[in-house]
């Protein structure tokens, strides 16, 4: 997954800061399909950066980049046998 990311600065960052982000079922079902048929597919999701003392130090925004594997040709032995290794995406 690719990702690009905008930020707004609240209040300086001194400890640690977390991040969450939460994508529903729906969002997941619908970036599936989006992407069912090979194309990439964008979203953007909001959250809140948070210290360690709870306190929001910036408000983000992230573009995550989704697209299916693409489907691998299976390597074949000397033998003319697909090998066990062989993986299809």
């Amino acid at each position: 997954m690719g990702h690009r990311r905008r930020d707004r600065l609240r209040l300086p960052g001194r400890t640690a800061v977390h991040a969450e982000f939460t994508v529903s079922e729906e969002q997941v079902s619908e970036i599936r399909e989006a992407a069912a048929g090979g194309d990439k597919v964008l979203r953007w999701f909001h959250t809140e950066l948070r210290d360690d003392d709870d306190e929001v130090v910036a408000r983000v925004r992230k573009q995550i980049y989704v697209r299916r594997k693409r489907e691998t040709t299976v390597p074949v032995s000397d033998s003319g046998a697909a090998t066990s290794a062989a993986r299809t995406a």
